[in-house]
């Protein structure tokens, strides 16, 4: 069985090491940060949650396994900020008004 293992990382780390001896004592060939070899099976170990999207795995693990859509979060801040200008100029507009009749 042919195995691919991949990491965002820029050294493997114990995890994946333990997935690869296993793999191998089991023989079968194992590669390291090969995405476009054709595997029967691919893990990967993702550390930042921007390269989820990255990595095509049949098994996924790391700090970043639980996905944050910091796309969505950008949009959101950007709405916020589009809503802060429009609040500012009603208030500067609203304080240029107060002295007229």
């Amino acid at each position: 069985m042919k195995i691919s293992l991949l990491s965002d990382a820029p050294r493997h780390n114990l995890a994946l090491m333990k997935i690869s001896a296993w793999h191998k004592a089991g023989g079968d060939t194992v590669t390291l940060n090969m995405p476009l070899f054709k595997a029967d099976y691919t893990y990967a170990s993702v550390l930042f949650a921007r390269n989820t999207k990255r990595f095509i795995a049949d098994e996924y693990g790391g700090p970043a396994e639980c996905y944050i859509d910091y796309e969505e979060i950008f949009n959101i801040t950007q709405h916020i900020e589009k809503q802060m200008d429009k609040i500012k100029e009603q208030c500067t507009d609203d304080a240029d008004n107060e002295g007229e009749p």
